[in-house]
């Protein structure tokens, strides 16, 4: 079964790679008779622009999968901790709801700098924006 779940998210990993590299591919709608810039290479002075935002899109992404892992690994140390607290050794019970409470913590610490970054992307891009438009 975790074996399918893999595949899974492997298939949906793929499909948003080329859905995001499709939207970045289409052109956008242009007036007839208006100027439709430079023809044949990109210029140099934007490579620098797609390159930062594609490293910052991986960044984000690499920081939501470690909030993913570790919210997915509190939960079934929960599930396991609160089991074997009631039905067996309570020791190893509450280990393992120690260890849970520390994935917890490392899991909200992700999220503050998931947002934080989110945040900031949105706003240099809105920059961006700003100064593209005059």
């Amino acid at each position: 079964m975790p074996a399918f779940f893999g595949r899974l998210l492997a298939r949906l990993a793929v499909l948003g790679i080329f859905g995001a590299l499709a939207r970045r591919a289409t052109r956008r709608y242009r007036t007839a008779g208006q100027p439709t810039g430079p023809v044949g290479r990109t210029p140099r002075a934007v490579w620098p622009r797609r390159l930062r935002t594609t490293l910052e899109g991986a960044r984000l992404a690499g920081r939501a999968a470690a909030l993913v892992a570790f919210a997915g690994f509190a939960s079934v140390l929960v599930a396991a901790g609160t089991t074997l607290t009631a039905l067996g050794p309570r020791w190893l019970g509450i280990a393992l709801l120690v260890v849970a409470g520390l994935f917890v913590a490392a899991a909200a610490v992700e999220l503050r700098v998931v947002l934080r970054l989110r945040t900031l992307w949105r706003r240099r891009r809105y920059e961006e924006h700003l100064r593209r438009q005059g």
